[in-house]
């Protein structure tokens, strides 16, 4: 299984880092770990503008088998 590691995000820009905070606080990779989550998009790679959102891209195999609702919790 591949693990792409998101911590690099702390020591991001304000964005990222703010990202990685909601990432953890939570848990959307770890809910997400059984479809091999990656992030994606503008974010990750700092070329995000003021309205760009937060990208996930999961295995779809395994989404068509188990499909499973994401819990965000505060």
């Amino acid at each position: 299984m591949i693990n792409f590691d998101i911590t690099y995000l702390k020591l991001g820009n304000k964005k990222q880092q703010k990202v990685y905070r909601i990432l953890v606080s939570h848990r959307i990779m770890e809910q997400l770990s059984a479809y091999t989550p990656i992030f994606v998009g503008t974010i990750p790679i700092r070329i995000d503008i003021e309205t760009s959102d937060i990208d996930i891209h999961k295995q779809r195999s395994l989404l068509q088998q188990q499909p499973q609702p994401l819990l965000i919790t505060k």
